[in-house]
């Protein structure tokens, strides 16, 4: 019997591995070859089939990589022992990224694996290409290596700012006196990115475990969550030293210092200080640009509770009649945003817009040549002639942003722009920079024109794009479904490349729904909750 069994399961192991090997000749054919291959590869949960998975995570197929991602992340959840060998053999740095990943992913859910420890030190030696590396660091802090305090530290030479900022995380997640000592290196640094992260890090770890530590009481407390207090309380110091230096460093960076200041905003909400209000206060008096204000003010709300826009004047009043008894009410940002954000300059399908360094992310794919009927609606009151009309998705938002760029130049002249609409290509009303709103509104008009709807959508390209344009602050993201071309078609990779770039840009987001698909809603929505801005559905009012 156990013979015939031994016989059998041998069989099944030679037959999966012929399989898989057709398989893999099936990925080098043709498209129809290549799908009929990679679905009989998703039904085989081995190593050998993970290895394979991992060279088509780093390939040209979104749709390929994207299914592999999520494959390797489920076998990752049920058996991870196999994970750890994989980032020493693999040899493309994108794929020794998505296993380190995977590794900090389990240890975060309570899963350390053994041989992890020895995985992590011998990368941390060895590797040199800067995105596996960062990654290695991340996964140090995230699996609580201690082992390699030491060999990270002596990252902290090195002249790349992203591999820095992911270093100075690791640390932090080690915790323990000496791993404060070494964050205290943060208030040397110059490097904007390095800046922007480490802030934004700092806020989240009080976040994630600050709150938790401090609503124990003393009396009760162990001896161990004493000392954890006692670390915690040397944490909310040094992240407010640093947020306070950053800030004040900002007014030498005239094109980054929002980047800056956005950062510091997230450690002032997390921690209440009467210090903070007074700076943020006087900040206002110096009528910022951008997002700025309607940021400020949002933070003072959270430091506060107090709901009073970003007039610097009613902030000072109340502050000079509060200021002997105030105590801070709450921790971090409140449940309710602030209904009074700052002033905004137009509307956008009812998105109020308070930035004048904006780009515009529309889908131009074939999708949005379906039809919509939208009611008329006149700010004077009375509409003349139809009360309803029909038109394409894509007519809908070249009327509607058209009508929201005439606003602005109406009410914020000095107002600079991008307008990106994305297929397979893109196409970039002012390339390589933000343009300015006044005099433009001729030109955008004859460019709105021009965009037919077709091809599938890269929606993440047309992100990238807009991202990599210093000024801007905020992106307003418009589709009738899920990006469908491109780096990362699914829902989880595409927000996970997202939310990585963005901890060192601080960009709000905003997303605008048209037609309805629940795919592309739930993306908006998780993007703009992500990076502090707000989605909505189209609304079907056509204003005037």
């Amino acid at each position: 019997m156990h013979k015939t069994m031994g016989w059998i399961l041998f069989f099944c192991v030679c037959i999966q591995a012929q399989n898989l090997e057709d398989i893999k000749k099936g990925l080098k054919g043709n498209r129809k070859d290549q799908t009929a291959a990679f679905e009989a590869l998703l039904k085989i949960n081995t190593h050998e089939a993970a290895l394979v998975h991992a060279s088509h995570f780093a390939g040209d197929n979104p749709y390929h990589r994207d299914k592999s991602y999520d494959y390797l992340l489920t076998l990752a959840e049920s058996e991870g022992k196999w994970l750890t060998s994989l980032p020493l053999t693999e040899k493309n740095p994108y794929a020794r990224k998505l296993f380190l990943d995977l590794l900090a992913d389990r240890a975060l859910a309570g899963k350390k694996d053994d041989g992890s420890t020895e995985t992590i030190l011998k990368l941390l030696t060895n590797e040199k290409d800067p995105v596996p590396l960062g990654a290695t660091l991340l996964a140090a802090g995230k699996l609580k290596t201690v082992e390699a305090l030491e060999v990270i530290r002596k990252k902290l030479s090195l002249k790349q700012a992203r591999v820095k900022a992911y270093a100075y995380e690791a640390i932090a997640r080690l915790e323990g006196k000496k791993a404060l000592e070494t964050l205290r290196d943060i208030l040397n640094e110059k490097e904007v990115e390095t800046l922007v992260y480490s802030a934004q890090m700092l806020a989240e770890l009080a976040r994630n475990f600050g709150p938790r530590r401090y609503a124990k009481e003393q009396e009760s407390a162990t001896s161990e969550e004493k000392n954890a207090n006692a670390v915690d309380s040397e944490l909310r110091g040094l992240a407010l030293e640093v947020a306070y230096k950053i800030f004040k460093d900002a007014e030498k960076n005239n094109s980054e210092g929002w980047r800056l200041r956005s950062a510091v905003f997230q450690v002032l909400s997390t921690y209440p200080d009467p210090r903070s209000i007074e700076m943020l206060i006087q900040y206002l008096k110096t009528k910022p640009e951008g997002k700025m204000p309607s940021e400020t003010a949002r933070t003072l709300y959270a430091i506060t509770n107090k709901d009073l826009g970003d007039d610097p004047k009613i902030w000072e009043g109340w502050w000079n009649a509060n200021r002997e008894k105030w105590e801070p009410t709450v921790w971090g940002y409140p449940v309710q945003e602030a209904t009074v954000p700052g002033k905004s300059t137009a509307s956008y399908y009812g998105l109020q817009i308070f930035s004048d360094r904006i780009a515009f992310v529309l889908d131009g794919s074939g999708s949005m040549s379906g039809p919509i009927t939208v009611t008329r609606k006149s700010t004077g009151g009375s509409v003349v002639g139809p009360t309803t009309q029909t038109m394409s998705y894509l007519e809908r938002a070249r009327q509607e942003l058209f009508r929201t760029l005439n606003e602005l130049a109406k009410n914020n002249p000095k107002t600079k722009f991008q307008v990106i609409f994305f297929q397979e290509k893109l196409f970039i009303f002012s390339p390589n920079r933000l343009a300015p709103l006044k005099g433009s509104i001729p030109s955008v008009d004859k460019f709105l024109n021009k965009i037919t709807s077709e091809q599938s959508g890269d929606m993440l390209a047309a992100i990238q794009t807009a991202m990599a344009d210093p000024e801007v602050d905020a992106i307003f993201v418009l589709s009738d479904g899920a990006p469908s071309a491109g780096l990362h078609t699914l829902k989880d990779a595409f927000l996970k490349w997202i939310a990585e770039e963005n901890r060192f840009r601080c960009i709000q987001f905003f997303g605008i729904i048209i037609g309805g698909s629940t795919r592309g809603k739930y993306i908006m929505l998780d993007l703009a909750k992500t990076h502090q801005g707000k989605a909505i559905e189209d609304d079907l009012v056509l204003r005037e």
